[in-house]
């Protein structure tokens, strides 16, 4: 019903643990889950959300297995990871970095390709061995279907443009997304 017109901006997803937890990085946490698996739990905002696809996905790369325990929204599944009663999260990097920042929560992963640029020092699954596990949530612009080729190509050049302006740049980088490269930017790439 749709025709696609540009991907705006991405962030990260990071797996990170209730403070409490005792393993301190991502190494740690994928012996911790091989030698006892099904006994952590992973909190999900339900079947099928992005917390609950990066947690089936992260098993699947790393032959670990957790029991899922699912929740009404992000924000009840965060106070109960803050609370120390669910021992894992998936969550955006973004919306969590003020959890880091004050030590309330681990970030012990990230599933992207490169660290990422706010903590540095958290490998990617790559860097931990599971090759090819990369996992963003991303915001796009879309048009009716039907709308006519020129007009999303005016559409395009628009977001572009406004994507390049160092104002909305700079605020994007303040939200902690990132801003894909020009060729991600197409309504093919979307």
């Amino acid at each position: 019903d749709l025709e696609p017109v540009s991907v705006l901006s991405t962030t990260t997803l990071v797996i990170v643990a209730r403070t409490g937890l005792p393993v301190k990085d991502g190494k740690e946490l994928i012996a911790s889950l091989k030698a006892k698996p099904n006994e952590a739990t992973m909190a999900t905002v339900g079947a099928g959300s992005g917390a609950h696809v990066c947690g089936i996905y992260f098993e699947q790369k790393t032959g670990t297995r957790v029991r899922y325990v699912p929740y009404k929204g992000g924000a009840p599944a965060m106070a109960d990871l803050m609370a120390n009663q669910v021992d894992l999260f998936c969550g955006e990097a973004s919306q969590m970095l003020p959890h880091f920042q004050a030590a309330r929560i681990k970030p012990l992963v990230v599933m992207s390709k490169t660290r990422w640029r706010p903590l540095p020092e958290i490998p990617t699954m790559e860097e931990l061995g599971a090759s090819d596990t990369y996992i963003a949530f991303w915001q796009g612009i879309w048009a009716p279907k039907g709308t006519p080729k020129n007009v999303i190509a005016r559409l395009n050049d628009a977001v572009v443009k406004a994507m390049s302006d160092p104002f909305v740049a700079k605020r994007l980088t303040e939200l902690r997304q990132d801003i894909p490269p020009r060729e991600q930017m197409t309504p093919q790439a979307l």
